[in-house]
């Protein structure tokens, strides 16, 4: 290249990264939250920090979980302060990745809660937690003449059939933590058996988890599994919205971080505010809506705890099996799942078609891969580098392989599912 001419464009490169520089780190007096809440629970948080720090500007950036992680995986990203989420995988991911700093306070954990913390306690601090259970719509429920629900897993009944909603857990990591606590307290082979017989009974799969407290909201859809915090915000504004805990799903710590390159004390000030008793004595009651760090009330009652370890290695493949088994395969799930209950109520009476029945519901039903092949999986796909471009192909491919063997192992056990219904059909006309 012509020196006169290598020269303007370096001119010109450094004209452009020092513009970059200033458009990518925020004011000195302006307080910047990742946060995966949306801006409702957020309101009186903000509100009281302005109160105390009225000159400065508090900016929200709300993304979802995986969303937030692309964000900061991006290294030119300097206008962020704080991170504020109830999800571990996100909290440990920018932990090992070391865009965390040191815990800017020092607190003292209820050693109630602690068996629920899953991020590292030097990097992250508690600020509260919440319960998750099941949201209903009492109209709803009385107008389609359906029962009271009283856990996540009295959804497999079949009067529920196209009544419920729920989020995927690609979309939500308080989903994805829900599911892990089925997985927990049931096992890999009943847990799955739970969430796919409930996955049949959905009318739909919501893309957002606060989409669940929604639809209920709205009459759209009578039931659903959802965190506290959404349940108590509406039921404030709606006397029909109704929630009951679920003491299969663990408690789920609310967290908050500083990032080693943010640029700004009022960081450290927003914890504090969080940890302050001004906040501390009525999180449950505004709009953030969580449980008090010394309220341990839903921690007494026996609640599934995770091993971090085990929600990491899996992620991703429990992401795959439930958008694979139940979200691509909705309407043939709920055809085959409505096939068997008209063949329940044709052989009412017939113990031994019954019999077969309640077999060809546990075939429908399991899930045809074992917990050992996901462990296995899994640590084939952590052992990758997701930094580079080869590797992302590698657990593309691998993810996508996985996918298709999923689909066609499902697909036949659909088919001879189906299979057996029709031959007890005609057992039934004969």
């Amino acid at each position: 290249m012509n020196p006169i001419r290598k020269k303007a464009w370096q001119r010109l490169l450094l004209a452009c990264c020092g513009l970059y520089a200033v458009v990518t780190q925020a004011h000195s007096d302006e307080l910047v939250i990742l946060t995966t809440f949306s801006s409702e629970p957020m309101s009186e948080l903000v509100s009281e920090f302005n109160q105390r720090y009225p000159d400065v500007n508090v900016r929200l950036v709300h993304r979802r979980t995986q969303s937030i992680i692309q964000l900061l995986n991006k290294r030119y990203i300097h206008d962020i302060d704080v991170v504020l989420s109830s999800s571990p995988v996100l909290m440990q991911h920018l932990s090992d990745v070391d865009r965390l700093s040191a815990n800017p306070v020092i607190y003292t954990l209820p050693k109630a809660l602690q068996g629920f913390v899953l991020p590292p306690a030097d990097q992250v601090v508690t600020v509260g937690y919440s319960g998750a259970g099941i949201i209903w719509n009492s109209d709803y429920l009385h107008a389609h003449n359906l029962p009271l629900p009283t856990s996540f897993s009295s959804l497999t009944d079949s009067q529920y059939l196209g009544h419920l909603t729920m989020s995927t857990p690609s979309r939500s990591g308080t989903t994805r933590l829900m599911l892990e606590s089925l997985l927990a307290r049931y096992g890999w082979e009943d847990g799955w058996r739970i969430i796919m017989n409930v996955g049949a009974n959905l009318a739909t799969v919501s893309s957002r988890s606060f989409g669940v407290s929604d639809y209920v909201a709205k009459g759209q859809l009578g039931i659903g599994p959802t965190i506290d915090s959404y349940a108590f915000l509406l039921q404030r504004k709606m006397g029909h919205i109704k929630f009951r805990y679920d003491n299969d799903f663990t408690a789920m710590p609310t967290y908050v971080a500083q990032l080693s390159d943010g640029h700004t004390p009022y960081a450290q000030a927003f914890i504090r505010l969080l940890l302050s008793p001004s906040v501390q004595n009525k999180i449950d009651t505004i709009s953030f809506a969580k449980m008090a760090l010394d309220d341990d009330l839903l921690l007494s009652k026996g609640l599934p705890k995770l091993s971090l370890a085990t929600v990491l290695q899996r992620e991703k493949l429990v992401d795959h099996i439930f958008d694979t088994a139940i979200t691509r395969r909705l309407p043939e799930l709920q055809d085959s799942w409505q096939s068997l209950i008209n063949r329940r109520v044709s052989a009412r009476g017939d113990v031994d078609t019954l019999r077969k029945l309640d077999k060809l519901k546990q075939q429908m039903f399991s899930l045809p891969v074992t917990e050992a092949q996901i462990t296995e999986l899994g640590n084939k796909l952590n052992h990758l580098d997701n930094s580079s471009d080869v590797d992302q192909a590698m657990i593309r491919l691998m993810l996508t392989e996985f996918d298709h063997e999923l689909n066609r192992k499902l697909t036949e056990q659909g088919a001879k599912v189906a299979a057996e219904l029709r031959a007890i059909r005609q057992a039934g006309q004969r």
